[in-house]
Order: structure tokens, then sequence, then C-alpha cells
């Protein structure tokens, strides 16, 4: 950056990328301050690496939220990033707190020792397949469903139909309240 704002710090650099996998798999990483998306998330959690999530939009709160219900971080608000004291707080909690290393760590092995392979469980899935036959139970009734119901050709000409009956019924309503006021409702004017 050319800023340098990180300048005579000796612990922090400061660049425009960083290759994440390996950063959050380095062991002198203490702590990871995210905006809790769902890629870095998942990758600091098979890491073991504690939390510091500021969540802004869409997924990331409801990520934020499983963060701290799990006990591998805390959350802060977007605003306490402009307030440094709740900021300094929330980093010396997760720095000094061995809990939240410990579950993160938990987490991590529970991740990476999966209790079955993708390969594993692919296998079963043909072998009962293999013996069952196809699954009716399983069968998605919209693939039964025709081009009009598919793409709700019926609904949006159902929803259209009832528009154009409702503009008429106003258009209807306005030029009689207009007769009745006697306002010329057309743009011809009278000559004399």
């Amino acid at each position: 950056p050319e800023h340098n704002a990180s300048l005579g710090i000796p612990n922090l650099i400061e660049s425009t990328w960083v290759p994440q996998h390996n950063m959050l798999h380095d062991s002198r990483l203490s702590a990871f301050v995210t905006h809790c998306g769902q890629g870095s998330t998942t990758e600091a959690n098979y890491a073991g690496v504690p939390l510091i999530v500021v969540p802004v939009i869409f997924d990331q709160v409801r990520n934020a939220f499983q963060v701290k219900r799990n006990g591998i971080g805390l959350n802060l608000d977007k605003s306490a990033l402009g307030r440094p004291k709740i900021f300094k707080e929330t980093v010396l909690e997760i720095l000094e707190n061995p809990k939240y290393k410990n579950q993160a760590m938990k987490i991590a092995s529970m991740l990476n020792d999966k209790p079955f392979s993708a390969r594993e469980i692919f296998v079963k899935n043909m072998e009962f397949l293999a013996k069952h036959g196809p699954l009716r139970q399983l069968d998605h009734q919209g693939r039964h469903l025709n081009v009009f119901q598919y793409y709700l050709i019926d609904v949006i000409g159902a929803v259209l139909f009832m528009f154009v009956i409702s503009l008429s019924i106003i258009f209807c309503i306005i030029s009689k309240l207009l007769r009745l006021l006697r306002i010329p409702f057309s743009a011809k004017r009278k000559e004399e």
C-alpha cells in the first residue's frame, strides 16, 4: 500500500493481497479479523484460528452468530472499528482468553476428522440405489410440470388479467366522476 500506515510496527504487515489459506495455517497467527463471509469463516474453522468477526450484510450476520454460538470468536459491530478502545478490548479478549483458541482447535479437529470420506458416502449411496432401485419418495414433483406451469406463465397471465381489469375499473370510475363534476375528460375543446 502507498500510505505505509504500518511503518514502524514490527508485527504488522500490510499488503494488497495475501494467500489467505497459507496465512490461516501459519502457526504464528493468533486471531483472524474477517467480514465473516462463508469462505473465510470455513477456512478459519479448518485452520483452528479464533475469529473477530465484523458482519456487514447477507449471510455474514448468520455466520457471525454461529461463530459466537460455537465459542470460536467474538462479534464486533462495524461502527466499533472507529472506536479503538472497543476494538482493542475485543482483540485482547481473543488473545488472552484461551477458551477461544481451544474451541477453535476442537472445531478444526472435528472438521478434519470426518467419520466418512466423500468417496465412502458416494459408494454407500450407489450401493443403496442399486439394491433398492429408484426412490419414488425422493422424486421431485416439479420435474413433471408442463412449460406453462414451470415458467409460471399461468400465474403471470392471471396476475396481468387482474391488473388490466383493475385498471379498467379505475378508469371507468374516474371518467364517471369527471362527468358528474362536468369536467371534460377529452382533450378536444368545443369550438364556438
